[in-house]
């Protein structure tokens, strides 16, 4: 009497470890591309796909150690050709940061000469209230100057720059007050300005009383107007800026991390070189890190009777770098999970076959 054919018990094990190995694969995908994604951004989308295609196509291979090392060396040719066109795709961002940055500070100046134009002096550095304390920032005088004439006008000028009202205008920040290498870094307060006065009486900006050309007995083309302050430490409606002894403490002694200088980056360094300065003539220049004290103060005095030249601030960068070390731990994080799959490539060097030809050859037997 035939008996019916009964089950293989093997069977169902091989489909169930089918099943898990399929779940295996998709969680390692999605951690790989999270992993990526968080690394690099919207752009790691790209790698985290090409990595996944690399093991996808040696452990689909007949021999996967021999298809390990055809694809690593694809994809070792394909790395030093990126390695060539980053650096020069992060010189031109940056590079574009910086001239935006020059054009931010050019803006202004002009602004603060059609002011002169049209009152007779520069706005003063504050507008104090009833106790002499400051109230309201040039910056805000300066609004209608740069084309925000509806943020100048729903400006309340009886309370302080922190009212209740006021203060909901610092969202509404001009992009001309931030430089976009500080924006794109995160820096310091995100309604921070980049670009701030050397308030003392012998600078432009004496404090509560307006300054005017007529007063730079130094020349005009020999006297900082503005300087960059990339930190952005300073919310732009605030009437602060810098004293002469804290900008001289700042731009000769500081720290160039902490005090926001002009800054580029790389994948694992930040590079801090100099800051942007805007003369009382309008023109606009880049002074590296190394000029000495006595140099800034002849800048910054109106009528010191100080003079300097343009070799004295034409000097090699101090150039200060910084790791960035969230991109280094992320890193490593992705090279783990890349290099994950690779015992597997030694443990079963060879695709072998599938769980339906395994059961065929069995029948054979």
């Amino acid at each position: 009497m035939n008996q019916p054919p009964t089950e293989r018990v093997a069977d169902v094990p091989d489909a169930s470890r089918l099943r898990r190995y399929r779940l295996i694969h998709v969680v390692y995908v999605v951690t790989l591309l999270a992993s990526a994604l968080s690394t690099f951004g919207a752009s790691g989308l790209l790698p985290g796909v090409i990595i996944c295609v690399f093991w996808a196509s040696v452990f689909t291979s007949r021999s996967r150690p021999q298809a390990l090392l055809t694809a690593g060396l694809a994809t070792l040719l394909g790395l030093c050709l990126l390695s060539l066109t980053l650096p020069a795709f992060s010189r031109a961002r940056e590079a574009s940061r910086r001239m935006q940055c020059t054009n931010n500070l050019r803006q202004i100046g002009i602004a603060l000469h059609d002011y002169h134009d049209t009152y007779g002096s520069f706005p003063p550095a504050y507008v104090a209230d009833e106790n002499g304390q400051p109230k309201h920032s040039w910056r805000v005088l300066l609004l209608p100057f740069l084309e925000e004439s509806p943020l100048y006008e729903a400006y309340d000028f009886d309370e302080p720059w922190n009212g209740p009202h006021n203060a909901r205008l610092l969202k509404e920040m001009p992009r001309t007050y931030a430089c976009p290498s500080a924006t794109e870094h995160g820096a310091g307060h995100p309604t921070g300005t980049s670009y701030v006065a050397v308030v003392g009486p012998t600078t432009v900006w004496p404090g509560p009383i307006a300054g005017t050309i007529g007063g730079i007995k130094d020349g005009t083309a020999n006297t900082v107007l503005l300087i960059e302050f990339g930190g952005q430490q300073i919310p732009w409606l605030e009437p602060r800026d810098l004293k002469v002894d804290d900008s001289l403490q700042m731009l000769v002694n500081g720290d160039p991390v902490s005090t926001g200088s002009h800054q580029r980056e790389d994948f694992f360094y930040r590079y801090f070189s100099g800051r942007h300065v805007t003369f009382a003539d309008g023109g606009t220049t880049f002074v590296p890190h190394g000029v000495g004290a006595t140099v800034w103060s002849a800048m910054l005095g109106k009528d010191d009777g100080v003079t300097w030249d343009d070799n004295e601030i034409d000097v090699p960068p101090f150039i200060v770098r910084q790791l960035r070390v969230g991109n280094c731990l992320r890193l490593a994080l992705l090279c783990g999970l890349t290099l994950f799959p690779l015992p597997w490539v030694w443990l079963n060097p060879t695709s072998g076959t599938t769980p339906a030809s395994n059961a065929e050859t069995e029948k054979k037997t």
